[in-house]
C-alpha cells in the first residue's frame, strides 16, 4: 500500500465536513426561509474555498499519464460509474423528472467535471500558457447561457483551480509550507473577511457556485465578471493558505480524508431525502440551527466516512466496472 501523506488526508478531511456542513446550511435544512445573517456569512466563507481547495486537491493527484496502462478505465470506474449510479438513484427516490439526469446540481457535478478535467489535461498542455487561458475561459464563460447541463458551466469555471493543482509540484508546496503562518492566516482572514463583506452588500451567494450566467444573477457584465474575478482570486489564495497551515501529523481527520468519496455522495442523497420524508426541522434561532447542523454532519461522517462503508462502495462500483467494461487480457 502507498503511503498516504497526512497533510492531504488532513486537508481533505476537514474540506468534507465543510462541504456537508456547508450543504445543510445551505439547503435550509433546519430552518425556515428568513433571512440569517450570521448563517449566509458561515455559507460564504464555506463556499469562498471549499470546493477551490478539494479541486486543486483533485488537480495535484491527476500527474499519472493517461498513456498508464488502465489509467481510463480505472476513471471511469472511480467517477463515471459513481456519477451514473447516484445520478440514477436520486432520480428515481427525489426528481422524477428524466431531463434531471442531465443537469448534476447538487454534489454530482464534480464527479462529471472532474471526469471533463482529465479529459481536457491531454490538450489543454499543448498551450504555452494553460492557466492563463483557463482563467480567461473562467471569466467568459459567464457571458454565455451555459448553466448546469452537463456541469459545461462548471467544468470550464472551476478548471483554472483543477490547473493550479496540476502544475502545483512538490518543491513548490514544500516552498509554501515555509512561508511564516501568521501570513498564510492573514491570508486566509482577508479572504474570509472579504466573504462576508461580499454577502453583507447583498451580493448572492450563488457566485460561487459558478453555474449560471452573470445574467441569471442579474448582474451586469462588469459586475459580473468583476465578481467572478473576486472569487477565483480569493478562491486560490485560501487554497493555497490552507496547503501551507495543514497540519503533517496523523490525525482524526485523515481517516476520513482517505475516505471522502462515499460522505461526498452520500449526504447529497439524504440532504435531499430529509424534507420528502416528511422531516421538518424549523429552528428559528440561528446558533441552534448550526448547532443541528453540525450534529447530523458529525453523523454522516462517522456513518459513511468509515472504511466499512468505504469499502462496501468500492466493492459495488468494481462490480459494475466488471458488469460492463472488458477485462484485461
Amino acid at each position: 500500500m502507498k503511503n498516504r501523506d497526512n497533510r492531504f488526508d488532513n486537508l481533505k478531511g476537514f474540506l468534507i465536513i465543510l462541504v456537508v456542513f456547508g450543504h445543510f446550511l445551505s439547503d435550509k435544512t433546519f430552518f425556515s426561509n428568513r433571512e440569517m445573517p450570521l448563517i449566509n456569512a458561515v455559507i460564504a466563507c464555506i463556499y469562498s474555498f471549499h470546493m477551490p481547495a478539494m479541486v486543486m486537491i483533485s488537480g495535484f493527484f491527476s500527474k499519472q499519464s493517461s498513456q498508464t496502462p488502465g489509467y481510463w478505465k480505472k476513471q471511469i470506474i472511480s467517477l463515471l460509474i459513481p456519477f451514473v449510479f447516484f445520478d440514477l438513484l436520486q432520480w428515481l427516490l427525489i426528481s422524477g423528472e428524466f431531463t434531471e439526469l442531465l443537469y448534476p446540481r447538487f454534489t454530482l457535478w464534480y464527479l462529471l467535471s472532474l471526469f471533463s478535467w482529465k479529459l481536457m489535461l491531454p490538450v489543454v498542455r499543448t498551450f504555452r500558457f494553460p492557466l492563463t487561458l483557463s482563467l480567461v475561459c473562467a471569466l467568459l464563460v459567464g457571458l454565455t447561457t451555459a448553466d448546469c447541463f452537463l456541469s459545461i458551466s462548471r467544468t470550464v469555471a472551476f478548471f483554472p483551480f483543477f490547473l493550479g493543482g496540476y502544475y502545483l509540484n512538490a518543491n513548490q508546496l514544500e516552498k509554501l509550507r515555509r512561508v511564516p503562518k501568521i501570513v498564510s492566516v492573514l491570508c486566509l482572514a482577508f479572504c474570509l473577511g472579504l466573504a462576508v463583506l461580499l454577502v453583507k452588500n447583498g451580493v448572492s451567494l450563488q457566485i460561487y457556485h459558478m453555474n449560471a450566467p452573470y445574467s441569471a444573477l442579474s448582474l451586469r457584465l462588469r459586475t459580473g465578471l468583476l465578481l467572478r474575478a473576486l472569487v477565483l482570486a480569493m478562491g486560490f489564495i485560501a487554497s493555497l493558505s490552507l496547503f501551507a497551515l495543514v497540519s503533517a501529523k496523523k490525525t482524526l481527520l485523515s481517516g476520513l480524508g482517505a475516505r471522502t468519496i462515499t460522505v461526498y455522495l452520500s449526504h447529497g442523497i439524504l440532504i435531499k431525502l430529509i424534507p420528502l420524508l416528511g422531516i421538518r426541522i424549523s429552528l428559528e434561532r440561528q446558533s441552534f440551527a448550526l448547532l443541528g447542523a453540525g450534529v447530523f454532519t458529525a453523523s454522516i461522517c462517522l456513518l459513511f466516512g468509515n472504511r466499512y462503508a468505504a469499502k462496501g462502495f468500492h466493492t459495488v462500483m468494481d462490480w459494475i466496472g466488471r458488469l460492463i467494461l472488458k477485462q484485461d487480457a
